[in-house]
């Protein structure tokens, strides 16, 4: 990886701030992503703070930081209220360099699955080596064509009772159109987008992106939404597959 920040709540962040404040940072990160990481580290509740029905969100995009361009992976969770009394979350954001998912073959939903994403934060804000960084999950062994042998979309067949609803998925992206999924709450998204993945080339799957659970505007390929909670901003849909997963 590039770089890792994690936000949330604090007396005294790494830049000497207060409030929502980057508290853990890999050493030697660019300040220019650095500051773009901490950009998307906004969590606007649906619910009140410590409310269970507040998602996990889980996402991947990619930025054009300068000249670079730079895939970020996110986990951005309520975590109930601050040392101040008031709502807090925790944000954590990964920044990847492109040529760095030519070794990580599983893709983004994968590693977004099998990273160790923090839950909670303690001690005392501090900088990271880039060395004692956890690894980003390379090698999905589930995936079909990594292990040379048919795959089954068994959250799909669950989801939908037709597992061929990941081809379409899959389809849509490399027919250049963007999907938006109505996803019931219990719904494992994430899961959803990994067998869809898997369906794709190896080299096309870090060209996808995705949110698990849209609170804030997200231009992602495939966009998943609470039917509680609605679509975001002002959005007007075209040519797009639509997909409603549980009930609704």
């Amino acid at each position: 990886m590039s770089g890792r920040s994690v936000s949330t709540s604090v007396p005294q962040g790494l830049d000497g701030g207060t409030g929502i404040q980057p508290v853990l940072r890999t050493q030697g990160l660019r300040p220019s992503i650095a500051e773009r990481l901490a950009m998307r580290a906004a969590y606007p509740h649906p619910f009140a703070f410590g409310d269970a029905r507040n998602p996990h969100v889980l996402f991947h995009r990619i930025e054009t930081i300068g000249d670079r361009t730079v895939h970020v992976l996110g986990s951005v969770r309520d975590t109930g209220s601050s040392y101040t009394g008031r709502g807090n979350h925790l944000s954590e954001l990964i920044a990847v360099d492109p040529e760095e998912t030519r070794g990580l073959p599983g893709g983004p939903a994968f590693a977004a699955r099998a990273f160790p994403w923090l839950a909670r934060w303690a001690g005392s804000p501090r900088e990271v080596p880039l060395g004692e960084e956890p690894a980003i999950p390379a090698l999905d062994r589930d995936d079909p064509q990594a292990a040379g042998r048919a795959g089954r979309c068994t959250a799909w067949e669950k989801a939908t009772g037709d597992a061929g609803w990941a081809g379409e998925l899959a389809q849509s992206f490399l027919d250049g159109r963007r999907a938006l999924l109505w996803a019931a709450e219990g719904i494992d998204v994430l899961q959803l987008f990994v067998e869809a993945l898997r369906l794709l080339p190896a080299t096309a799957r870090w060209q996808v992106t995705f949110n698990t659970c849209e609170i804030e505007p997200f231009p992602a390929h495939w966009r998943a939404v609470r039917p509680e909670l609605g679509l975001v901003g002002n959005y007007e849909p075209k040519n797009e597959l639509r997909l409603v997963l549980g009930k609704i």
